[in-house]
């Protein structure tokens, strides 16, 4: 595979665009998707979580994290459901 291990202005641009609107995100959809390596991939989801641009599924464990977008259409629909309440 040639993924990238650097990531440049452009390609988290687009990770920031697109990955909030993804309704399963793990590192292999990142790396699959955005065609970067793992350790970026991680690092990238740890970035979009502290900017509340994804929220995490469940409980952490050491060797995987699901996340969801936080602009995904299930999310939405979710939230829309709660404030109904």
């Amino acid at each position: 595979m040639n993924n990238a291990v650097i990531l440049d202005a452009k390609a988290w641009e687009r990770i920031t665009k697109e990955a909030p609107k993804l309704q399963v995100l793990t590192t292999a959809v990142m790396c699959d998707k955005f065609k970067v390596n793992g350790a970026i991939a991680r690092r990238s989801l740890r970035e979009l979580l502290s900017k509340n641009l994804i929220k995490q599924v469940g409980d952490h464990h050491a060797s995987f994290t699901l996340y969801t977008g936080a602009q995904a259409k299930a999310a939405a629909a979710e939230a829309a459901a709660a404030a109904k309440k």
